[in-house]
């Protein structure tokens, strides 16, 4: 009997080996596709679980974008971000301010991971949200709220430094040696605008006369104008326009009276080339890129100072990736760009110190 089912089990055992023998053998060809196909999915899954932990950026404006080129710059900040760390963002505009503190809330409730705020116009809100919502981080760009809640990084610019350069090419281009600034209020933030541009303009032309008139407001541009006006009259034939939106009424009267005039934060040139000499630039997209650049490689600083090291201000020849096409009345003067390039360089290497109004009594 077991003689019998021994034959039979060697029988089975036979057939089953020449089966197998006769069976599809796997070609080296097939093997190399297996292997492929293998790695392209592990890759798929490394990037499928990478993005999942890559965080979610919300960009929300105070107003709508429009053709403001303040906003569009954090846009661009934006924009590389999602470019070089491959991160998904999204922007949201506020239509009124009514809808800002909204608009924040509901970036929260959504669940972004970064918030990026652009504006002053954001500092009450940012002071009372953030504490509510700490797995939230916000990055503020040209404020930062006080007191500083921990998941807030902020990043601020060195505007008095921008403002020696403006006013050093006044000093330089001035044929009057009168020169100005029409600013928005005597406070010290807003003195670093009419007293950087005079330290400035000291600094190249020891013999020039700085005049500093206040509008005592943010939006008036008619008083602005009346006093770019009885600037002119008084022989200044170079005149900063830092009175925010009364600046508008500066331009005008440059426009009437034939003096040079300079703009802030964005390029101003374009609008009128033949009496905008320049402009006192706010780099806000390196600001944008640069804060949650630092927080994303794990940096815990939460106030980033931007000025003309960090490329976060400076003037629009020098700031430009395209100088011969920003159209600013400065163009006409090569010497000057020479000379103030210089400066620049001097004030990064510490070799000229310019005094921060805002902190010129501690």
């Amino acid at each position: 009997m077991f003689k019998k089912y021994f034959i039979t089990f060697v029988a089975i055992l036979m057939m089953v080996s020449l089966l197998a023998a006769c069976a599809p053998q796997p070609t080296e060809e097939t093997v190399v596709e297996d292997v492929a196909q293998t790695e392209v999915e592990e890759e798929a899954e490394a990037e499928e679980a990478t993005a999942e932990e890559l965080p979610k950026i919300v960009y929300i404006t105070p107003s709508p974008m429009g053709v403001n080129q303040f906003l569009t710059l954090g846009q661009d900040g934006m924009d590389r971000l999602a470019k070089e760390y491959g991160v998904e963002i999204s922007t949201v505009e506020s239509s009124d301010p009514t809808d800002r503190a909204e608009n924040v809330r509901a970036m929260v409730r959504e669940g972004w991971d970064i918030i990026v705020l652009l504006g002053f116009d954001f500092q009450d809100i940012v002071a009372e949200i953030a504490p509510e919502s700490p797995d939230t981080t916000y990055v503020t760009i040209d404020f930062c709220p006080n007191p500083l809640p921990e998941n807030v990084r902020c990043g601020v610019f060195r505007e008095h430094e921008g403002a020696f350069l403006v006013g050093a090419v006044a000093g330089l281009a001035t044929e009057s040696n009168v020169v100005g600034t029409v600013a928005a209020l005597d406070t010290p933030f807003i003195r670093r605008w009419p007293d950087g541009f005079a330290q400035g303009a000291q600094y190249a032309n020891p013999d020039v006369e700085v005049l500093t008139l206040f509008v005592g407001g943010f939006a008036d541009p008619a008083k602005a104008k009346e006093l770019a006006l009885s600037m002119t009259a008084d022989g200044a034939d170079h005149i900063f326009a830092a009175a925010a939106g009364g600046n508008f009424g500066v331009f005008e009267a440059a426009k009437a009276e034939s003096f040079f005039t300079y703009g802030v934060d964005t390029n101003q040139c374009p609008n009128d080339p033949q009496n905008v000499m320049e402009n006192l630039i706010k780099k806000v997209d390196e600001a944008v890129f640069q804060t949650v650049d630092a927080f994303l490689q794990g940096s815990e600083q939460q106030v980033f100072d931007y000025g003309l090291a960090e490329n976060g201000v400076g003037l629009t020849i020098l700031t430009s990736d395209d100088p011969d096409s920003i159209e600013c009345a400065i163009l006409g003067y090569p010497d000057v760009i020479e000379q103030v390039t210089e400066i620049r360089q001097k004030i990064i290497d510490g070799e000229i110190e310019v005094v921060d109004p805002l902190f010129a009594g501690e």
